[in-house]
This record gives C-alpha cells, sequence and structure tokens, in this order.
C-alpha cells in the first residue's frame, strides 16, 4: 500500500461491512453503510486532513459468468434460453410500489472523487460496503461483503468469472436517498463508527497514522 490514506480505505472495505450488518435489521442497508464509511473517513486523518468522500446513487447489474457471455455474445436466442442455462442477473432498482414505507429502491455507494487528467476522463474510486446483500452462492455469484472499485468513469464493468460480474452506472442528479430515515438520522449511528475506528485502529501502525475527531 503506497500511503496511509490507501490504507485507511483498504481497512474500511475489509473491516466496515461485518461491523454494519450487525447494527442492521435488514441485509439491503447500503444507504446506512454509506453515511456510516463517509463519516468513518472522516474522522480518519492522514497527516492532518480527513479523507474526502461524498454519497453517489448508483444503478447496478450483478450477474455470474454465464450471463457475461451470453451478452457478451448478442443476446442470442433470448433471456430464457439463458435462464435455462444458468445465467442469472440481479438489478437494484425496486418498484417504488412495493416498497416497505421507509425503505428506499435505489443503491448507494461512496464516492471518493478522482482527478481529471488532460484529455483524459474523470477517474474515481467507489466503495461498496454492502456488496453481500447481491451475493448468490446457488447461481456463481459470490461477491464480497465489501469492495473497492477503482478507476470509475461513470459507467463500468468489474468482476471475474469466479466471483460475478457487476456494471455500475452513476446516477448524479439522483438525490432521493435524501429523505429515507436512515440518510437522515446520522447522528444515531455513532456507535457503528465508533465500533470501526476502534478495529481500525488495533491494525494501523502507531504515530504515522492518526483516528479521531
Amino acid at each position: 500500500m503506497s500511503s496511509g490514506r490507501d490504507t485507511i480505505i483498504e481497512l474500511l472495505v475489509r473491516i466496515a461491512p461485518l461491523i454494519i450488518d450487525s447494527y442492521s435489521k435488514y441485509p439491503n442497508h447500503c444507504v446506512m453503510a454509506t453515511s456510516v464509511g463517509i463519516e468513518v473517513l472522516r474522522r480518519c486523518h492522514v497527516y492532518g486532513r480527513s479523507i474526502y468522500a461524498r454519497p453517489l446513487s448508483v444503478h447496478m447489474q450483478i450477474f455470474n459468468d454465464s450471463m457475461k457471455q451470453w451478452l457478451d455474445s448478442g443476446m442470442d436466442g433470448g433471456v430464457e434460453k439463458a435462464i435455462e442455462a444458468g445465467s442469472h442477473i440481479l438489478e437494484t432498482d425496486v418498484n417504488p410500489v412495493i416498497l416497505k414505507p421507509g425503505f428506499w429502491g435505489g443503491h448507494l455507494m461512496i464516492e471518493l472523487p478522482g482527478i481529471k487528467k488532460k484529455h483524459q476522463r474523470k477517474r474515481s474510486r467507489l466503495i461498496e460496503l454492502n456488496a453481500g446483500q447481491y451475493t448468490r452462492p446457488q447461481k456463481n455469484i459470490n461477491l464480497p461483503p465489501g469492495i473497492l472499485f477503482e478507476n470509475f468513469g461513470g459507467e463500468d464493468r468489474y468482476g471475474s468469472a469466479e466471483k460475478g460480474w457487476i456494471i455500475i452506472k452513476a446516477r448524479r442528479d439522483d438525490k432521493s436517498y435524501e429523505d429515507g430515515p436512515d440518510w437522515k438520522n446520522r447522528e444515531e449511528r455513532d456507535d457503528c463508527v465508533n465500533e470501526i475506528i476502534f478495529e481500525m485502529k488495533k491494525v494501523l501502525h502507531k504515530g504515522y497514522y492518526r483516528t479521531g475527531d
């Protein structure tokens, strides 16, 4: 790892998801996970500066390698044939009509803004702390609880044959998650934030890195 900032980010991805799971009543808690993760980064300092991060609403498609091969082949034979052959795909958007009160039907991630380079798209990094809700071992989709996506340019595909594939598309104008209780009640997440920071402190090198308000 090249810097203290990278170390903190990688520790967050590794440590936070299971702790956040223990504080949530539901497996789908991306808004809570995002708000907690952003607050952890805000409180973690490298050379006296906190790590700036922001929420990003996204649309995701999660699918196994069989579905990827079908998509890449031009979708010959119809989706029913692909599913019969073992393909599987999930999408993040949920019809608002079937949502329980207080639930949000989209998906939220943490974005670490990148720097725009000359003649190139501005690339950022995304932190996913609630990927476990999409794992389907019986369908060959084996996502880890937390994932760090590098070089995100607005719409990109990530993954592998073993773990599954994800297409992520940014929806920067969507702020509808701000109306839900999981976003509004961020101050109630202090216990979760403090526990994550406590566990991160156990493995951070003394002196070089510092966490605190």
